[in-house]
């Protein structure tokens, strides 16, 4: 997933204010690459693993000719397993079910989250 603005960030400024957010949240970061343009929110454990709670993200984040794109990864992957954690749960159990949804519900969440945070920062130049 891509997400592209008008304007070009400092993407030190941007990077830090993801990271203060993502503290606030209770998400670790990390960042990492040459330039560390990219940074890794993640809040996970094996409890959050095992009940389809854990949540991820690695956003990359580029500012070149007048505009800044953040590519967005790592959900596809929580998304179907929890999609298929779900769907055998149904079947099998509800408490799977329940957990799997609201797994999906927080990655999804998170990733609303932090597109409101780079929107607030490009609203705050």
């Amino acid at each position: 997933m891509e997400w592209t603005w008008t304007e070009e960030a400092n993407v030190n400024n941007l990077t830090e204010k993801l990271i203060i957010f993502a503290e606030h949240q209770g998400y670790k970061s990390q960042r990492i690459g040459q330039k560390r343009d990219i940074l890794e929110l993640s809040k996970a454990g094996k409890f959050r693993q095992l009940t389809g709670l854990s949540a991820g993200l690695r956003l990359v984040i580029t500012a070149k000719q007048g505009k800044t794109v953040v590519n967005v990864s790592g959900h596809g992957k929580e998304f179907a397993l929890k999609a298929v954690v779900g769907l055998v749960g149904t079947f099998l159990y509800f408490l799977p079910t329940v957990s799997a949804a609201y797994g999906a519900y927080v990655q999804n969440k998170m990733m609303d989250d932090v597109k409101k945070e780079i929107n607030d920062y490009f609203d705050s130049l």
